[in-house]
């Protein structure tokens, strides 16, 4: 009773994927291939599955399930989708819709943790061979089996709950061809804030927990398999994954497509840059194109310089030369651009594009700011427990810090780049930025930002606080180890070490927090001025902050510029020798 649906609408209309006659007979002949090739392609996977005993191990096992899901997953919406081809009215009942929503949820989440616990299957075959049967035992397998149709039904159930408390009572007509969630969402005369809430919290998190679960198991899988000898048994170990990563990507694909579909009318966005005067134009690329080309030389000469000197190769080098390249990375994604439109009259860019910059601007610079942490615990390590450093700081540890550095910040990305996705832009189209940034792009949104903010200001702030936190947790140890240094200068030779990361984090963690930990509407023509420091001008120091106050960084640098005069002064007599030859 208290649940009851308070709609006056008896059934809704599926507008289907068109709405000419002249294509409803091809389309309804193509679905029903596909839908025919579908249920007999995972009836006979199950079939040779049951039939064969060699196939009778966990990863087979698994596969039949995910075959039978696949088969249920398509039977939900295609049977109906085909119907309405070849009807005229194309309704579908109230009842019958929700009914076709839950089971829809209920299968695709099924789908969803069956690829995730596959993805835990194949990473205890690689990386685990010799215990695969006891570990994957028949127990484990029907636990994680019960466990994903159980969170499944719940997790579908909540959903359609709150889909059953909404009041629809105008327009009857669902632009989708099935009862989809968001498209239903859309009818509704009341509030839609706790359905969007629960999608975008518990709904992300059900959804974002298998794709980690994946990620971490394949990047395990990767470092495994790069330390396997022989050529034959890292393809051996590939080709077990390959089919399930395909499956994987064509999943996520399909999500990001469907589940987080933009509504905005909006082509385009134009940029408002620095500033809006002709005349400030041609300095303003003058300025940024001499720092842009500073930072891509600084930065390759820190990573040439690294990569070719012996001395140098050690963790802390090892963090600092991926942090120029995350450096120059962050730089390229925004400078070119902007560039552009300094000597164009137009200044605009694409919906597709402005996420785009969105995205990567925001995975280096979370790259950026997980390294600084990084870095930050081995400054910690070297100074604090300096006999044990080179086992402590392995390959291995250096190897899986970086993974979970570009893991994390790519999936933070997503979440971030998905979110504003979901917006409906359909008055100003100007961002009052030099490029995509995400606050000024939800200023220009027609639909609520709310999740959006208490997204940034939780998951967001999480993301940047931790790696903050972490770096002034490892240098209060530093603080207080280096006190307890007898000589001074012991001391200052601990301080050296530190001072170049110091005046990094300073100025990226700074300019950070000026622009974005304050409210939405406080967004202002300062903050454009601030996000120069981090995404110019931090990049372009950092090769002049660690290599002046580097003595082994100096030392480097001029070994590379001695070794490349070498190489010119060698090309060049060569050069002129073939001149003077007869």
């Amino acid at each position: 009773m208290g649940m009851s649906n308070l709609t006056r609408l008896s059934e809704f209309i599926l507008i289907g994927l068109s709405s000419h006659p002249e294509d409803q007979k091809p389309l309804f002949a193509l679905f029903l291939i596909m839908y025919l090739v579908t249920l007999t392609g995972n009836l006979l996977i199950i079939l040779a599955i049951r039939s064969d005993p060699k196939l009778q191990n966990p990863m087979y096992f698994f596969l039949s399930i995910l075959s039978f899901a696949d088969i249920c997953y398509t039977t939900v919406v295609v049977p109906k989708m085909l119907v309405n081809f070849l009807s005229e009215t194309k309704t579908i009942s109230y009842a019958e819709c929700l009914t076709q929503m839950y089971f829809f949820l209920v299968f695709g989440n099924i789908d969803s943790y069956l690829l995730a616990v596959m993805a835990i299957d194949r990473y205890v075959a690689i990386c685990n061979p010799f215990h695969y049967v006891t570990v994957m035992n028949h127990r484990l397998c029907t636990l994680l089996l019960a466990f994903s149709v159980a969170f499944s039904c719940l997790h579908s159930l909540l959903h359609v709950l709150l889909v059953n408390r909404l009041t629809f009572c105008a327009s009857n007509v669902i632009q989708h061809f099935f009862c989809d969630v968001n498209p239903v969402l859309k009818l509704a005369c009341s509030s839609t804030f706790v359905n969007e809430v629960v999608a975008m919290t518990e709904g992300m998190a059900s959804v974002m927990a298998p794709c980690i679960c994946i990620i971490i198991s394949y990047l395990r899988i990767l470092i495994a398999v790069f330390n396997i000898p022989s050529a034959s048994g890292k393809c051996k170990a590939f080709s077990t994954c390959s089919s399930h990563l395909t499956v994987d990507l064509l999943s996520v694909g399909a999500f990001k497509s469907m589940g987080m579909s933009n509504l905005t009318r909006l082509s385009e966005f134009i940029l408002i840059g620095l500033s809006s005067h002709p005349e400030d134009q041609k300095p303003l690329f003058a300025l940024f194109l001499i720092m842009y080309l500073v930072t891509l030389t600084g930065n390759l000469l820190i990573i040439l310089a690294i990569r070719s000197d012996p001395k140098l190769q050690n963790p802390m080098y090892f963090f600092l030369s991926i942090l120029s390249f995350a450096d120059i990375c962050y730089t390229t994604v925004v400078v070119p651009k902007m560039l552009v439109n300094f000597l164009s009259e137009t200044k605009t860019i694409s919906y597709a594009e402005c996420l785009t910059q969105m995205y990567f601007f925001l995975v280096f610079g979370n790259i950026d700011s997980y390294l600084l942490a990084v870095m930050a615990i081995d400054r910690y390590v070297a100074i604090c427990n300096p006999f044990h450093y080179v086992t402590v700081m392995n390959h291995r540890l250096c190897t899986l810090l970086l993974a979970f550095s570009v893991a994390f910040s790519c999936l933070h990305s997503l979440l971030h780049v998905l979110l504003v996705n979901r917006l409906t832009f359909c008055a100003s189209n100007v961002i009052q930025h030099f490029f995509c940034d995400v606050n000024p792009v939800l200023k220009l949104a027609c639909s609520s930002t709310f999740v959006n903010e208490v997204v940034a200001m939780t998951e967001g702030m999480a993301s940047v606080m931790a790696p903050c936190i972490c770096i002034i947790i490892s240098y209060l140890r530093i603080l207080i180890a280096v006190f307890n240094i007898p000589s001074a200068s012991g001391k200052c030779k601990a301080f050296s070490t530190c001072s170049s990361h110091l005046t990094v984090v300073t100025l990226f963690y700074g300019s950070i927090t000026y622009v974005y930990f304050q409210p939405l509407s406080n967004y202002t023509v300062k903050d454009r001025i601030a996000t120069i420091i981090y995404t110019v001008l931090t990049s372009m120091l950092n090769p002049f902050i660690y290599s002046l106050r580097n003595k082994d960084m100096k030392r480097g640098l001029e070994k590379l510029i001695s070794r490349v005069k070498t190489q010119m002064d060698m090309l060049s007599t060569a050069q002129a020798n073939k001149i003077h030859e007869p």
